[in-house]
């Protein structure tokens, strides 16, 4: 397999409580990525600003649909589904639509 597996612990911001997590104080997201390349990180700093603001709405995103688009590996929308949106991730590089369906 050319992907990597990868855990992504996503911290929760001050003031945000999950009550499915219990005591924890993160949100844990297992996902298949590209080997790590020089900049060691398999997803764009863009997406560790969005994650909070995720987050912060978790509450409003159960039963909502949410659209990410150049996802790459798609953390977005995997997070959100997992806060109960029905998520699509796509990408405009159709080298990246193999590893989206992997991590569907």
């Amino acid at each position: 397999d050319e992907y990597e597996e990868r855990e992504f612990k996503i911290g929760l911001p001050v003031g945000v409580e999950l009550p499915v997590l219990g005591e924890q104080r993160h949100l844990s997201v297992r996902l298949y990525g590209w080997p790590m390349g020089l900049s060691g990180a398999i997803t764009w700093r863009g997406v560790w600003a969005a994650l909070p603001i995720l987050l912060q709405r978790a509450e409003s995103l159960k039963g909502s649909s949410v659209l990410e688009l150049g996802a790459g590996c798609g953390l977005l929308a995997n997070t959100a589904a997992v806060l109960g949106a029905h998520s699509i991730a796509t990408d405009g590089n159709e080298e990246e639509m193999p590893l989206l369906q992997k991590n569907a």
